[in-house]
């Protein structure tokens, strides 16, 4: 019985299957006589997968670029009225790059249908966003409690930093299902 490559996923099956046993690929006839796959195939599963993953990932690289623009805290203060503190006034300037960062390691992914080193990029990049914002909200939080306390005003987290957090966060969803689809589409050959 010998064994042929599922056009779909590379593993070996036998040449007798109907369909592959890892992947449920249907077989066609001529692969299971033994004929030579195409070099040129459509995108694998996983391959689809990852670049669905990729776009997840140039979102919310998006999410990280736009909420570095706009404020992480707000105060209503008696005397001096709304005062808003954007993002680019401290480290939302990192954040911006690393937004951006994350967008083109997406972009990679979605071009290639799978790509680690677009994957690992856009990985490192949000989890690196995401300490930045963990970091800015409990200094954000901290001068929260101050002014609230204080009784002469209100004070909260700006949009900013939500959508930064919400942004890195799902651009390490992304890119980590991206990286996991970029290493399945490319199985190891025995």
């Amino acid at each position: 019985m010998p064994l042929v490559e599922c056009p779909e996923c590379d593993h070996p099956v036998s040449d007798q299957a109907s369909s592959c046993p890892h992947c449920g690929h249907p077989l066609a006839e001529d692969t299971k006589a033994g004929a030579p796959t195409p070099s040129t195939k459509t995108p694998s599963t996983y391959e689809s997968v990852a670049a669905t993953r990729g776009w997840i990932t140039i979102v919310s690289g998006f999410l990280v670029t736009a909420g570095s623009l706009l404020p992480w805290r707000t105060a209503t203060l008696a005397f001096l009225g709304t005062v808003n503190i954007s993002g680019t006034e401290g480290d939302g300037m990192i954040t911006l790059v690393l937004g951006i960062v994350i967008m083109l390691g997406g972009a990679v992914v979605v071009s290639q249908g799978s790509s680690t080193i677009g994957a690992l990029t856009a990985l490192a990049a949000g989890g690196l966003a995401l300490w930045i914002t963990y970091v800015s909200f409990q200094s954000t939080l901290t001068v929260v409690e101050l002014v609230n306390s204080g009784g002469t005003g209100r004070a909260s987290v700006g949009l900013g930093l939500w959508l930064v957090a919400i942004g890195s966060t799902g651009s390490i969803v992304g890119a980590g299902g991206s990286l996991e689809g970029s290493v399945k589409a490319k199985p190891t050959k025995s």
